[in-house]
């Protein structure tokens, strides 16, 4: 409790401090008018007249040193922003381009904004090849701590999250929708740099929600600094929406029909002086469709065999939306407050028909019956953020306040009827579980630059978690023909866990060449629970220091060498620790295990990255241990009912390397691949039981871009993800090939285009081996996966836009988020 009292009176003593200091002239002698201002301009090609993307713009003070500077958008337009009064040039160049210099440039108290309107660059024909690979080349991007991939530029891509995550440098993503970075899924996911309740139960449903039309780009963050949560012992994905706006009024429409999903999406943004306003909002269907599976479980014992067979098929459909609204306001050069909400939901309904036989001759047991199932489930959720930015005479030193509150809500209610000749197997079973988390975030982070080449990032978190889940089991007695409730399936479990954190971090730039990231963060955790009526409450207490650093070496001009090491903590989330009993199939139970301690990991990564006439490779290796690894862990009991829980199994240790690069032809063709390979070595103890694996999990990864005339483009992508080894076998290979054309039209103010996805096979098939020292289980799934969509995208509105992403400060990176593989832990 000290340490909560620690936090709470940091918090509001830099409150008041800066609350007393708002004046932006406070402390100023004379305490005169002044102001700052800015200046903005549209580059464009002389020949084309298309707008240039990248061009640098330095300010020039009147004593001809550098002063600021800005980068054009994908619009042309450009605006360097916190001008002081006072005379300027400015210097426009890009490669590629001849270098041109405005002068004469006057910002005046009364005439603080200075517009230069259109500003024509003349092609330099010696390097103009080099131009045109570049430009192709920003796909994707690496930086000094991440891999930036620019969703908006790849025309391929349709569908959701999932499918734009699929193409990224280091990521896989299954069937299912669950990610894996670098052979990992303890990764964390953010949504425009900060977390969103919506993957507290699962991060393949949450994805589905997110239309891959509405992604700007995708962060891939290896070697995370201190200024972030020590959650994600694989690393972070950070999803960037599109969110721009304009002076005036501007919005698209996007629509797409097709044989397996429909959806649209709608965006629209005002904005008028230092107010803007920007609204999204997208829906989803998915069309019923129909799987087959086939199941075989043997088990060994005593001399005798038993046999459990499962086959069947399974239909399932989607509808589901997604809405955002934010607003921001400028009070004046130093201060400014954003705030935004969300509204998400999805129902999914699925009907199960198996046909299951279970022989056990050691204990007399012969039954065969049809266990018929249908699930309806329902999620929702609601975001609240609001940030409140200070920003000071000196560039970059800034104060940020931050406060979030989300609310996630589940409810599922699913019913069994199983028939039989024997009536004895004749069943009728309801399961309902009611989830709600509501999580509450503050946070303070402070920036301070010393000089040039020394910046200090600093800040204070506190992240409040409340669950609930409320499971009951309900089953009909043949007797008097009404539903009884099933005492030990009942309960309401309450979980709470609060995180308080303080982080310091430096950012050194020695040179132009030489760079270094170095910080700590320490994490104190504190996590409770109980049952209602289950007398077993628990709770526990930790505290972990998280060190990183990362050093980054330019060599020559184009090649840059990067060393990091960094330490991780992935807690258990809800999926993870929930009770609450899976009953899908009677004699496959799986559910959580609320005694489960955090994951603590060690990585040192090498990474190198070159560029030769626009042409970019980039290669890192990497080592990876991680302790107290949590696992999916099978075991049979002696009634013959497979059982699933998540155990701290022990150690994983795993080497790899990533490798991926971009190859152009001339200006019509630009090929782009990735190779990523990791050892797999694991040990532990379970039930007094030694289990060990080893093995190497790999995955490619080629797209291909094609320029044609009069504004076609035809894009095509495949990958191949290898069987994955577990602890107790392995999980399905995945691979798929998708193909893309769009055309530009309406003065390209809109495209038309068409995806389809597998074309060759309708179905694909999945097979998950697993074994102990005494049984084996395969299972197998036939899932259709032939798509084919049309899309149409419209775009209205003033066209010179300006990005204004408003990204809040608060990253709750801090938890193992659920995923798909061995069947969804209701919340």
């Amino acid at each position: 409790m000290k340490l909560k009292y620690t936090f709470i009176a940091v918090f509001m003593a830099v409150f008041f401090h800066t609350a007393a200091s708002q004046n932006p002239y406070a402390g100023k002698r004379g305490g005169g008018p002044s102001i700052v201002g800015h200046i903005s301009a549209t580059l464009i090609d002389s020949l084309t007249n298309e707008p240039i993307e990248f061009v640098s713009a330095a300010l020039i003070g009147s004593d001809s040193s550098v002063i600021n500077g800005a980068i054009s958008d994908e619009n042309g337009h450009i605006r360097i922003e916190n001008i002081k009064t006072g005379k300027y040039a400015v210097r426009f160049s890009f490669l590629g381009y001849q270098t041109k210099q405005v002068s004469g440039i006057e910002l005046t108290l009364r005439k603080p904004d200075e517009n230069l309107g259109t500003i024509s660059l003349s092609a330099n024909s010696m390097v103009l090849q080099e131009v045109e690979v570049v430009e192709e080349a920003a796909l994707v991007e690496n930086k000094i701590d991440r891999i930036v991939y620019n969703a908006e530029k790849d025309i391929s891509t349709n569908g959701d999250a999932s499918d734009v995550l699929r193409k990224v440098p280091m990521l896989s993503v299954d069937l299912e929708g669950n990610v894996e970075m670098r052979g990992s899924r303890n990764v964390t996911i953010l949504v425009n740099g900060r977390p969103s309740g919506m993957f507290s139960s699962s991060v393949a449903d949450a994805l589905k929600m997110i239309p891959a039309e509405q992604i700007k780009s995708v962060e891939v963050i290896t070697s995370p600094s201190a200024k972030y949560d020590g959650e994600g012992t694989a690393g972070i994905i950070n999803i960037i929406t599109k969110k721009k706006s304009a002076q005036g009024t501007s919005g698209s429409v996007n629509l797409t029909a097709g044989n397996m999903f429909n959806r649209g999406v709608g965006s629209l943004s005002m904005a008028r002086g230092r107010l803007g306003f920007n609204m999204s909002g997208s829906a989803v269907y998915s069309i019923p469709q129909t799987g087959e599976s086939n199941f075989l479980r043997t088990e060994e014992k005593d001399g005798y065999t038993s046999v459990f067979e499962r086959n069947g098929d399974n239909t399932s459909a989607r509808l589901g939306f997604n809405g955002n609204a934010g607003l921001y306001y400028d009070l004046n050069a130093f201060n400014a407050i954003s705030s935004s909400f969300q509204l998400r939901g999805f129902t999914f309904d699925r009907d199960v028909s198996l046909a299951s036989s279970f022989i056990d001759p050691g204990l007399g047991i012969e039954q065969i019956y049809t266990r018929n199932s249908d699930g309806k489930t329902g999620r929702s959720g609601w975001e609240w953020t609001t940030d409140y930015v200070k920003k000071f005479d000196q560039k970059g030193k800034e104060l940020t306040f931050a406060f979030q509150v989300n609310g996630n809500n589940s409810d599922n209610d699913i019913t069994y009827i199983q028939t039989s000749d024997d009536p004895n197997l004749r069943e009728e079973e309801i399961t309902f579980n009611k989830g709600r988390n509501l999580e509450t975030t503050f946070q303070v982070d402070y920036t301070h630059p010393f000089s040039q080449k020394l910046t200090l990032e600093t800040g204070v978190k506190s992240v409040l978690r409340k669950i609930r889940s409320d499971y009951s089991f309900e089953w009909r007695n043949p007797i008097s023909g009404e539903f009884e409730i099933e005492p030990s399936q009942t309960d309401i479990f309450n979980y709470h866990q609060d995180v308080y954190a303080g982080y310091g971090s430096v950012r050194v730039n020695f040179n132009k060449s030489l760079g270094l990231v170095a910080g700590a963060r320490y994490e104190y955790t504190d996590i409770s629970g109980d049952f209602r009526d289950f007398d077993s409450p628990f709770s526990n207490a930790y505290g972990n220091l998280l060190p990183s650093i990362i050093i980054s070496q330019k060599i020559k001009q184009f090649n840059t060498l990067k060393v990091s090491y960094n330490q991780r903590i992935q807690r258990p989330g809800l999926q993870f620790v929930n009770p609450f009993i899976d009953n899908d199939d009677d004699r496959n139970l799986s559910f959580g295990n609320p005694e489960l301690s955090p994951e603590i990991s060690h990585q040192f990564e090498i990474g190198y990255t070159t560029f030769s006439k626009g042409n970019v490779i980039n290669t890192a290796v990497y080592y990876r241990r991680t302790n107290d690894v949590i696992e999916s862990i099978l075991d049979i009991n002696p009634e013959g009912v497979s059982v699933t829980t998540f155990s701290n199994l022990g150690v994983r240790n795993s080497f790899g390397v990533n490798l991926f690069g971009s190859y152009s032809v001339k200006k019509f063709l630009v090929l782009r691949g990735g190779f990523d390979a990791y050892t797999f070595n694991i040990s532990g103890t379970f039930n007094g039981q030694e289990l060990s694996n080893t093995g190497i999990n790999y995955s490619a990864r080629l797209m291909g871009t094609l320029n044609l005339p009069k504004d076609w483009k035809f894009e095509v992508f495949g990958f191949f993800n290898s069987p994955r080894v577990t602890v107790q076998g392995k999980v399905p290979s995945f691979s798929m090939l998708n193909m893309g054309v769009r055309k530009e039209i309406l003065k390209k103010r809109g495209s038309i285009g068409i995806t389809v996805t597998n074309p060759f096979n309708r179905y694909l098939t999945f097979r998950t081996e697993l074994e102990g020292p005494d049984f084996f289980q395969s299972s197998e799934f036939l899932r259709p996966f032939r798509s084919i969509g049309i899309n149409l995208q419209y775009r209205f509105g003033k066209l010179d836009f300006k990005d204004r992403t408003r990204r809040s400060k608060i990253n709750n990176t801090d938890v193992k988020q659920g995923d798909n593989s061995q069947g969804q832990m209701q919340q």
